[in-house]
């Protein structure tokens, strides 16, 4: 299969580039000095056109303008919040630093790893990765899970520690369920295949429609074949231990969806991912943003302006033809031909476009057949003090109620406004300064503390139209709670916080709306469920029934750094042209390509 696909693509690439010429990105590195690559919006900055405009400046919208900036076009990012970054942003407060979401990149750690590849290729070779599993507490560890011990669990802890060593991560798990050996070794197997296939798949969604129909089969077929098998079902035909399901599941937490209810591909490409390396940016995950964003701005005239929300697309009178975008400040109208929303699909189809918009219909009631994630609370908290003094280790912490997590999914739906009894479906925390070796440089003798549960955005709707500091009663009591819950699971495990703890802060999904414009508050976007891959939503691709308009984004695929980036570059194919896959392809390595195809990725190096 791999043969003939690679046989396939090469035939297609060489008849492609013959027929269209190769589109050239180039390098460039003349703005990396520039201490914040991005403007703010004003009558002074705003243009009057551009050659393509990219709403959003997260890691998929950035990533897209860094490939057309490149390829010579004049590139308009518009970012509604302060920063670019999106889910990659951090901030400061009380001298203090935080980021907001990113806990760990597989694949980055070296240069052999391809992630690592790409990332330094739209940021001109700027990135730098520190080793988690490098830590002086707690060597060769990245992920502690913990099974019950919060307060609606069984109070029964069952504990499991994991690092990115794949043969001694099986043997660890083959010693506590020695009647699963065969049916563990079988599903790391299975995520290695299905990951695989989303690289082929990214890039037969930038194909033409033609030759989308025939190299469908196998291109697209794999993976949406087996997309339609919920995580559950595919661990229930390799493992009959509910326990061991719960283990190997846990990752559901990175993309909110639990077993019975996701697509395996997710689950499978997350085992992928992280089987090889865990690695933090150096210089926090603002450092990725701002590194991408450099490779825009002030190139060929491009412009990435902050503070910029978007009112509405603009479309011709037939609603067939983007023309432009309108910004929501003043009314201020820049006109492209070529639009690439890198924002939440709904917000792309519901607030930016009509919905009176006959060629968008179906879409809509597309949309309303899928689910999306839920939001998140959040803490903030930070510590007098170092990591090494302190003894805090650089790995994540989950904490879940039981192994079965649809269970208590279902428990969680209970709404807390009348009891305050806060039903957690997981807490998640770490203290991501101690992953970043340059974070004590910038805030010396301190350290970081952030924790995450998820919770319905619907506990907060009442809510939406206040602002963060002017929210009280029921939001700040759940708050209070929430951290509550949060400071008493830290401290258990770490004593030696309890009196170092300065500041902490608390946030709720209705943060993710303010200052990331997320729709409902919703985290990971649409839920990759086993139907996201059916027929039905064959539309979800970067090229849309609008001339002109192109989409980019977790709602493509799925949340996280790898699919974002490989998103963008697919929107950017889409507008310019597939031979861009070429470009990507020449900045992994053709050698880390073949090796990959071959072997898989690699264990971790030996010092």
């Amino acid at each position: 299969m791999l043969a003939e696909l690679g046989l396939g693509l090469l035939l297609f690439v060489i008849f492609y580039v013959w027929k269209n010429g190769f589109k050239r990105v180039h390098n460039t590195d003349g703005n990396w000095n520039k201490e914040t690559p991005y403007s703010l919006y004003s009558a002074k900055t705003r243009p009057e056109t551009a050659d393509v405009i990219v709403i959003g400046a997260g890691p998929s919208g950035l990533s897209a303008a860094s490939v057309l900036a490149r390829q010579g076009r004049q590139v308009v990012v518009l970012e509604q919040h302060d920063r670019v970054g999106g889910g990659l942003h951090s901030f400061e407060e009380h001298d203090y630093e935080w980021d907001t979401g990113f806990h760990y990149a597989g694949e980055a750690l070296h240069s052999g790893w391809p992630l690592h590849n790409i990332m330094n290729w739209l940021s001109n070779g700027k990135q730098e990765f520190a080793d988690m599993a490098d830590c002086p507490i707690c060597p060769k560890q990245t992920d502690e899970v913990t099974f019950g011990n919060i307060e609606h669990g069984s109070g029964v802890q069952d504990v499991i520690v994991f690092g990115t060593n794949t043969a001694v991560m099986k043997q660890k798990l083959k010693k506590k369920f020695p009647h699963e050996k065969r049916g563990i070794d079988k599903y790391y197997d299975s995520c290695a295949a299905i990951g695989g296939m989303v690289v082929p798949y990214f890039i037969w969604m930038t194909f033409p429609p033609l030759v989308q129909m025939i190299t469908k089969c196998i291109m697209a077929n794999p993976i949406r074949k087996i997309g339609k098998i919920s995580t559950y079902d595919t661990l229930l035909k390799f493992v009959k231990d509910e326990k061991l399901i719960g283990h190997l599941g846990y990752l559901w937490g990175c993309y909110g969806v639990p077993p019975k209810s996701s697509s395996t591909v997710i689950n499978a490409i997350l085992w992928q991912h992280y089987s090889s390396s865990c690695a933090y940016p150096v210089g926090g995950p603002q450092h990725i943003a701002n590194g991408f964003a450099r490779s825009v701005h002030g190139l060929n005239g491009s412009v990435i302006l902050v503070k910029a929300p978007v009112k509405r697309i603009v479309l011709s009178d037939d609603g067939k033809t983007a023309l432009g975008v309108q910004m929501l400040k003043d009314d201020h109208i820049i006109r492209s031909n070529t639009i690439i929303s890198s924002i939440a699909i709904n917000h792309t189809f519901h607030t930016l476009i009509k919905e009176t918009n006959p060629l968008t219909t179906p879409i809509r009631e597309s949309l309303k057949k899928l689910t999306t994630t839920r939001g998140h609370m959040y803490f903030f908290g930070g510590i007098r003090g170092t990591p090494l003094e302190l003894q805090l280790p650089k790995k994540n912490h989950w904490h879940y109620p039981e192994h079965n997590f649809d269970y208590v999914n279902d428990i969680h739906l209970k709404d807390p406004l009348h009891s305050l009894e806060f039903p957690i479906t997981y807490i998640a925390y770490s203290f991501a300064s101690a992953k970043d070796p340059d974070y004590l440089r910038r805030h010396p003798n301190t350290t970081t503390l952030m924790a995450i549960a998820e919770v319905p955005y619907e506990w907060f709707a009442e809510f939406s139209d206040t602002t963060p500091k002017l929210r009280g009663g029921i939001v700040e009591k759940i708050k209070e709670r929430y951290a509550e819950l949060v400071i008493n699971l830290v401290t258990t495990k770490y004593p030696q916080v309890q009196d170092r703890l300065d500041f902490y802060e608390v946030g709720t999904p209705l943060c993710n709306d303010f200052y990331l414009g997320a729709w409902k508050g919703r985290s990971y976007g649409t839920e990759v469920t086993p139907q996201r891959f059916s027929e039905e939503f064959d539309w979800m691709k970067p090229k849309t029934t609008i001339k002109g308009l192109y989409l980019a984004g977790q709602d493509i695929f799925s949340d996280g750094i790898p699919c974002a980036i490989l998103t963008g570059v697919a929107a950017a194919a889409a507008v310019s042209s597939v031979t861009i896959w070429l470009a990507v392809l020449w900045a992994i390595g053709p050698i880390v390509m073949l090796k990959f195809a071959i072997m898989g990725p690699p264990g971790p190096r030996k010092k």
